[in-house]
Formats: structure tokens, C-alpha cells, sequence
């Protein structure tokens, strides 16, 4: 066994700080972060849900009514559907080969 003393006492205090938060009931560890955040329950419009952008495009679906969300929803299909004929076009042009000539013969210099 290599281990630094320092790792060894980092192992020791992780070790009981999970065996402090099983005594105490809580099944997480105690570095899991997100498991925590996640059974936290935040009303909307609390500090921690102003600021997060999905939070805030659920207020404002819920606050405007289905019908706005629906206009929403169709003005995103047409913008996709717009930048799909848009890309469509373009690649088009793309894919016309290059004339040999002003009238599209070949030239014959000799």
C-alpha cells in the first residue's frame, strides 16, 4: 500500500461523512449534488427558478394560455421549414457543373 497520508485521511472523512448521512437517514452521499438539487422542490417564481431558462419558458407557456403556445409551435415548424427550402436551394446551386466555355462548348485553340 503506496497512499500518501493525505489520501488516506480524505478516504477516512468521505468514509464518515456517508456513514454520518446514512445515520442521519439520508440516502445520498454526501458529494451527490445532484440527487439533492433534484428532490428539492422549487415553486415556480421562487430565487431558484427565475433565473433557469427552461423554468422560464414554462411560466410563460403556462401564464399566456395554450393558444399562443400553439402559434408559437406553428411560427417554429415555418421557420424550420424555411431553413430546410433555404439549405434545399442553396445546395442546388451547388450542384450545377461548370461551363468550358461562354456558350458551354469547349475550346479548341490549335
Amino acid at each position: 500500500m503506496t497512499e500518501q497520508p493525505g489520501q488516506v485521511i480524505e478516504e477516512a472523512v468521505r468514509l464518515f461523512e456517508t456513514l454520518r448521512e446514512k445515520m442521519r437517514g439520508d440516502d445520498t452521499a454526501a458529494g451527490d449534488v445532484w440527487s439533492r438539487a433534484v428532490r428539492e422542490e422549487h415553486p415556480p417564481g421562487t430565487a431558484e427558478c427565475r433565473y433557469c431558462p427552461i423554468c422560464r419558458a414554462i411560466a410563460a407557456a403556462r401564464e399566456s394560455g395554450p393558444d399562443v403556445v400553439g402559434q408559437v409551435l406553428e411560427a417554429g415548424r415555418s421557420l424550420a421549414a424555411a431553413l430546410r427550402e433555404a439549405a434545399a436551394a442553396y445546395e442546388r446551386t451547388r450542384s450545377t457543373p461548370p461551363r468550358a466555355g461562354a456558350d458551354g462548348d469547349p475550346i479548341d485553340i490549335g
